[in-house]
């Protein structure tokens, strides 16, 4: 068989494989709605929309999930009286994504982050650190599994 051959047998494969698993009819969905209990059974939805002038619901809702309160290092303020904040912001080509969004209250997201200039890194642990205008650096220490809710 030809590289080329190989190639294409292997994407048509690769792309059969895909039909077969995604979609609500794949047999990821159909996996996902018989074993799981509500509120996991449900339609699987994007977690990385690219480019939004909002947040949609269910990246709220998973933002909410992982994060459960203020990700700011040692603050607790509940997810209630928290924003989804654009880790990178949307101007600097950041994502409507769960990996570029993050729970924040009022006062880190809008003076914090907006008017004083300090960032956040959301790490891959679930933990945050962050880094103010003048060297300065906070981290967070508990994953948000770990977290009192």
């Amino acid at each position: 068989m030809s590289p080329a051959a190989r190639d294409a047998l292997r994407y048509a494969i690769a792309r059969l494989a895909a039909d077969f698993l995604s979609g609500p009819s794949g047999l990821a969905g159909l996996l996902r709605t018989k074993l799981l209990q509500p509120p996991y059974n449900t339609p699987s939805l994007p977690l990385d929309v690219g480019y939004s002038d909002d947040i949609p619901a269910h990246i709220r809702r998973a933002v909410t999930l992982r994060d459960r309160h203020c990700a700011w290092p040692r603050c607790d303020r509940p997810a209630s009286y928290c924003d989804v904040h654009h880790i990178v912001h949307k101007q600097d080509g950041g994502t409507t994504s769960l990996s570029n969004c993050i729970l924040l209250c009022q006062f880190h997201h809008d003076i914090c982050i907006h008017r004083r200039n300090w960032q956040i890194v959301l790490h891959p642990d679930g933990t945050t650190s962050a880094y103010g205008p003048h060297g300065q650096a906070l981290h967070s220490h508990s994953p948000p599994t770990l977290r009192a809710g």
